[in-house]
């Protein structure tokens, strides 16, 4: 096959890598930055942006700045909310989002995982009923948060063997099942760090992900 250079980022900065991106309804891609890691931690809490690349692979348009680890991304089913993370200070957020236009709007923090027993926020999807299920890094489980009720206690999924639970999604025939990411970079010693889980019995139902409208 052949690769074809359609555009180009600036963060302004050289110390940047590229980390979560996911499309919207409307098939814009969203694709966050992050500071890299010197001896195993991010050299800059605030290098990381969040882009928003529109439809005919437009030039990258900058959303938010002062990311330290660019993670999940996720819209509610009424297509009026962005669900984004942010993983160093633990943040879940949540943007007004127009789909017409693909603007945000109106940050806030959802969830502030600092509190919780639940390790870093990772990865995300979200299921039929809008909750949002979140990689634990360094937590061995997936946490389903309830969007309508912030400050209730997730609902966690174990995933054994692994610390590190790097992201997640539905699959399967029905959609009913999580497929679920993991790490041994910061899990040397773990009998199942690095490997893919696939979950089943969990009552939740996913939806279809969306493809680049380029």
């Amino acid at each position: 096959g052949e690769v074809e250079f359609k555009n180009e980022f600036q963060d302004g900065k050289d110390q940047t890598c590229y980390n979560d991106g996911k499309c919207d309804p409307s098939g814009r891609f969203w694709v966050g930055s992050m500071g890299v890691e010197v001896n195993a931690m991010v050299d800059d809490l605030e290098a990381g942006n969040l882009y928003l690349v529109d439809k005919g692979f437009a030039a990258p348009k900058h959303e938010v700045g002062k990311i330290a680890i660019s993670n999940g991304l996720a819209w509610s089913a009424d297509k009026k909310t962005l669900y984004y993370i942010d993983s160093i200070p633990g943040a879940i957020y949540a943007f007004d989002y127009d789909d017409t236009t693909g603007c945000i709007s109106n940050k806030r923090t959802l969830v502030d995982t600092t509190k919780l027993d639940v390790g870093a926020p990772d990865g995300m999807t979200i299921d039929t009923l809008g909750r949002l299920w979140v990689a634990g890094y360094f937590s061995s489980a997936v946490h389903c948060f309830d969007p309508t009720c912030p400050s209730e206690p997730p609902v966690s999924v174990p995933i054994p063997g692994a610390r590190c639970i790097t992201s997640c999604c539905f699959g399967g025939k029905n959609l009913d099942e999580l497929y679920v990411t993991s790490s041994c970079k910061n899990d040397l010693d773990s009998e199942n760090g690095g490997k893919l889980f696939r979950i089943t019995g969990i009552d939740a139902t996913g939806t279809l992900g969306q493809c680049y409208a380029g």
